[in-house]
């Protein structure tokens, strides 16, 4: 395994318009990722309560970073009654 960018990553910070426009006009998703705390700090500014958490292991043999980290996660954030 080769790691090149560390995380948070945005392949808007990376690539270049040209390239960005081919892999939109393949219909390719451009890849982004959030900090855990930037995330779960934007859903508290926005006035939503946490009310879960999971993260998820894969197995090894699917991705070498299961031996490292968790390779998926997510919040579950509610948006109180008015």
């Amino acid at each position: 395994m080769h790691v090149r960018f560390s995380l948070p990553f945005a392949d808007t910070e990376h690539l270049g318009d040209a390239e960005i426009k081919k892999r939109q006009a393949e219909g390719r998703a451009l890849e982004f990722s959030h900090s855990p705390q930037t995330q779960i700090t934007g859903q508290l500014d926005a006035g939503l309560l946490l009310a879960g958490f999971y993260e998820d292991h894969w197995d090894t043999q699917a991705t070498p970073l299961n031996d490292y980290m968790p390779t998926s996660m997510a919040t579950l954030a509610i948006k109180p009654d008015a």
